[in-house]
């Protein structure tokens, strides 16, 4: 979904920039003028040589224009396009360092945070599944950014981007999280099983990972 819509923005600066270097491509009323002709081919008011060699003259001025600009248009749209990436990889100002940006990074296990000014700076963060938008407001309990969290067949949630952030904590939920672990062992291996927190809450799973990986919702 993110490529989606990166594709999106980069083909509007695509138009963007041929409007500004060859607009003829894109004229629509030059295409409008050449499909009119086309349907006056068919009442006999123009015949195909005509319509054919006026369509030649107008594309040879048209590619000999891009061509003098090849060179400016791809610059401006490999800009752009750097530019587009950037802004929506972006989350907001790195809390630890407050000197570089959090920005959506791809690793071997997915998508996570982490800081521009790495390595000088080595935060990292977890990203919840689905399609991580900029949302510009940081979080009134930790100061870290708010992310906007979309995914299929479910309504947009904010949240914020720090999974200990206090305003996750809940203390009457956590006591009794305490007292199910105290009972539960992993049906896989038998070890006692050990909270974990998430973006969506705390979860119970195996100390044995990777080498057992069961996990367990818990239904609040």
């Amino acid at each position: 979904m993110i490529e989606i819509m990166l594709w999106i923005k980069i083909s509007q600066l695509q138009i963007e920039t041929l409007e500004k270097y060859c607009p003829e491509i894109i004229d629509e009323n030059l295409t409008r003028k050449f499909e009119e002709e086309m349907e006056s081919i068919k009442d006999g008011k123009y015949n195909k040589k005509q319509v054919l060699d006026e369509a030649k003259i107008e594309l040879t001025k048209t590619l000999e224009r891009f061509k003098k600009n090849e060179i400016k248009i791809g610059e401006s749209l490999a800009e752009a396009t750097k530019e587009t990436r950037t802004e929506e990889n972006t989350l907001g100002l790195c809390p630890l360092c407050k000197d570089g940006n959090l920005m959506i990074k791809r690793g071997k296990f997915g998508f996570f945070a982490a800081c521009s000014k790495y390595p000088d700076c080595k935060i990292t963060l977890k990203l919840p599944n689905g399609l991580i938008k900029n949302t510009k407001k940081l979080c009134e309990k930790c100061n870290y950014p708010i992310i906007n969290v979309i995914r299929k067949g479910r309504r947009p949630q904010e949240m914020c981007l720090n999974p200990d952030c206090i305003s996750k904590e809940n203390k009457e939920l956590d006591e009794k999280l305490e007292k199910l672990v105290l009972e539960k062992k992993c049906p896989k291996c038998g070890s006692n099983l050990i909270i974990r927190k998430s973006f969506y809450g705390p979860f119970l799973t195996c100390p044995g990972y990777p080498k057992c990986k069961y996990i367990e919702n818990i239904k609040q």
